[in-house]
C-alpha cells in the first residue's frame, strides 16, 4: 500500500526493475526464483541489456480484476502485489476497505490539529 502517494503498480518490479540472482539470472521478482515463469535471462549473456530483459520478461502488474479496476482505493493499494493476486485481486483487499477510510481519517485529523495549534501561536 502507497497511502501517502498515489502509485498505479505495487512495485518496480516488471516496470523499472526485477531481480538477479547471484547465479547471475534475472527474474520479474525475487518470488520467480526457482520458477520458470518465463523466459529465461542472465546478466552474463551478452544479447540482452537490462532493460532488454525487464521489456522482454512476464509483466504481471496489469492483470487486476474487474473490481480493482472500479475501485476508489486502486491507486492506493495498487490491487497488492501482482504474484500473490488471486484472481486479480489481492487476497487483502477486504482489509484494506477498512483500513484505508481510517487511516486518511487520522491524517485528516492531525492535519486540523496541526492547523488549530498554528493559529494558537500566531
Amino acid at each position: 500500500m502507497k497511502p501517502d502517494r498515489l502509485g498505479f503498480q505495487t512495485c518496480a518490479s516488471g516496470f523499472s526493475g526485477g531481480a538477479i540472482y547471484v547465479d547471475g539470472t534475472f527474474q520479474y521478482c525475487h518470488v520467480h526464483f526457482g520458477q520458470h515463469t518465463g523466459p529465461a535471462f542472465s546478466i552474463f549473456d551478452d544479447e540482452l541489456d537490462l532493460v532488454d530483459m525487464i521489456n522482454l520478461g512476464a509483466h504481471h502488474e496489469e492483470v487486476k480484476s474487474d473490481d480493482c479496476k472500479k475501485c476508489r482505493y486502486r491507486f492506493v493499494c495498487t490491487s497488492g502485489c501482482p504474484v500473490y493476486r488471486i484472481d486479480g485481486k489481492d487476497p487483502q483487499c477486504s482489509l484494506y476497505h477498512k483500513f484505508i477510510p481510517m487511516f486518511y481519517s487520522l491524517v485528516a485529523k492531525e492535519r486540523l490539529k496541526l492547523l488549530r495549534d498554528c493559529k494558537m501561536i500566531t
